[in-house]
């Protein structure tokens, strides 16, 4: 597990090199995020000794949010943001006809990298609104498919959230399982 941590602390630092040397890199941004993104399930899946620190995640987060101004500031005036507040079909229909075809592809890159980020630190409501806008601008393609499995994850932390604030472990009588349906 040590030598693990160690390969995605070097990734991590190979990207931070070439930001240095280009900091509009695009494809450092994102993937430092990812990079991180992957560290961080490795070891909630207790597959590493060490797990990414505070401050990977803070330069994490501030990377992919720096990836999705980039592609927003070429936008223009067409889109005030990117992220939706509102994940209703109608609302992520509007953006996905408001954003060009042409920038579909690097806004859902630059939105699932924020996704991620969001959901490796345990922020599963932030990420459903970035997740849902990375979806609506998603391409079917195979390459989008990790934005799909992200935001199935969300949906799953968000709801296991909800689920354990609602129904508070003095209430969890014998058999509670059973008693609940879908």
């Amino acid at each position: 597990g040590e030598v693990a941590a160690a390969f995605f602390q070097l990734s991590l630092d190979e990207y931070r090199e070439a930001l240095a040397r280009d900091p509009t890199n695009t494809a450092a941004l994102n993937q430092f995020a990812r990079a991180f993104w992957q560290w961080r399930l490795a070891a909630a899946d207790g597959v590493l000794s060490r797990e990414p620190t505070l401050a990977h995640a803070r330069e994490a987060e501030w990377n992919a949010r720096r990836a999705v101004s980039i592609v927003e500031a070429k936008l223009g005036r067409a889109s005030a943001s990117l992220v939706l507040s509102d994940r209703s079909r109608d609302a992520q229909g509007k953006l996905a006809g408001v954003v060009p075809a042409h920038l579909h592809p690097p806004a859902a890159t630059a939105l699932g990298s924020l996704g991620a980020v969001l959901l490796a630190q345990a922020r599963a409501h932030e990420a459903l609104e970035v997740l849902g806008s990375a979806q609506a601008l998603a391409p079917e393609h195979p390459m989008f498919d990790d934005v799909r499995w992200m935001l199935g994850h969300a949906l799953l932390c968000a709801a296991s959230r909800e689920f354990r604030t609602d129904l508070p472990r003095g209430s969890r009588g014998p058999g509670w399982r059973e008693t609940i349906t879908p």
